[in-house]
């Protein structure tokens, strides 16, 4: 059976980043499989190898457990599986590897007297994470662009699907695949009335979050921009009147203390030769953003303890203020834990995304 079918294009430094969640549960096919065929195809003309000079028209593939920490030793292997790649997809050619199932989460075909299917409704929400990765090889030309396809199965056979199935009464049951601009909402969308249908998944068992080179490079958001957005996603009616400038505030609005303002420090990276926005550049970043979510946590685990040592020093000191009124001596203390976490930076991390050729051409005018 065919759970999952994917097309999509990539050009210079550019990635795309599927995060597939599959829960044996919801599968209406038991027992469950030890492992699911990924296969990921590079769908442009084989004569597009010999265009090195203009692409090269190859990508990068990976597929890995969503728990995989490359700095540090991945526990249970044999259960989850090891991360698997390869780096010279070349045009016409295609890559296949085996998504493992761990055997704890498996489903068995029913349980009898039981009068359910599966192994009971206490195991309906585990569910087991894969991320997929596709990045574009193209170093020379900013226009060249790399086709590609990724299928998921339960089987081997179910992969030719995508192909196309013989045509019956007169109409071919091609499954249509989808695309990353299937999975993006509109501003309009945003309230959730209007939900985007997820097109080229078969199977309640799998949900897809896909992820583009925009939105892995615009994660965290810049902070002041929510009001604004807000703003700009509100419908739009027919016979509204169209507002030169913005409206000003109700007295009700003047009223509201201003939210203060976060301290952000910027990190802009730059690329070299080759533009590798989606491989160094993107690892550099995440590992980057990694690093400041564990000092944050760090830091607030810092301030607990300290906190905890000046309560315990002060109730030493003074045995009496134990029968004081908590709202005189806990509110002080609460904003001044928020102000100090109010003081801690917000690192944004973003890339140059506009030179991405223009060194290359460096180098050939100058030699």
């Amino acid at each position: 059976m065919l759970l999952l079918h994917q097309v999509g294009s990539v050009k210079i430094g550019e990635v795309v980043r599927y995060t597939v969640t599959y829960t044996p549960s919801h599968d209406r096919i038991l027992p469950s499989p030890e492992f699911l065929y990924l296969r990921i195809r590079n769908t442009c003309a084989i004569a597009l190898r010999a265009a090195f000079v203009h692409g090269p028209y190859t990508l990068s593939v990976a597929a890995y457990p969503s728990n995989f920490n490359p700095n540090e030793k991945f526990a249970n292997p044999r259960r989850y599986g090891v991360p698997e790649f390869e780096p010279m997809l070349k045009a016409g050619g295609s890559w296949t590897c085996h998504l493992v199932v761990p055997d704890d989460i498996r489903q068995s075909a029913g349980t009898g007297s039981h009068g359910y299917f599966g192994n009971g409704p206490e195991h309906d929400n585990e569910s087991v994470t894969w991320v997929i990765e596709v990045a574009s090889q193209v170093i020379f030309s900013a226009s060249a662009g790399v086709n590609y396809e990724v299928c998921l199965a339960r089987d081997e056979k179910s992969l030719n699907l995508s192909s196309g199935i013989p045509v019956v009464g007169n109409q071919a049951q091609i499954p249509q695949p989808g695309r990353v601009s299937d999975f993006q909402q509109s501003l309009g969308a945003k309230d959730g009335h209007h939900p985007a249908q997820p097109k080229g998944v078969f199977s309640r068992a799998i949900h897809v979050k896909v992820e583009d080179t925009a939105a892995l490079w615009n994660t965290p958001e810049l902070p002041g921009w929510d009001e604004g957005s807000k703003q700009r996603g509100a419908p739009h009616r027919a016979g509204a009147a169209v507002q030169t400038a913005p409206q000003v505030r109700k007295s009700k609005d003047s009223s509201r203390v201003p939210k203060k303002q976060k301290k952000v420090h910027l990190v802009v990276l730059t690329h070299g030769l080759h533009s590798n926005l989606g491989a160094d550049l993107l690892f550099l970043k995440e590992s980057i953003d990694a690093g400041v979510k564990q000092a944050k946590i760090d830091a607030k685990a810092r301030r607990a303890k300290e906190r905890a040592a000046r309560q315990e020093k002060n109730s030493t000191k003074e045995p009496g203020t134990t029968g004081k009124d908590p709202s005189t001596t806990d509110e002080p203390q609460k904003v001044t834990d928020d102000d100090e976490e109010d003081e801690d930076e917000e690192v944004i991390v973003r890339v140059l995304h506009s030179i991405s050729v223009l060194l290359a051409e460096r180098v050939k005018i100058w030699g």
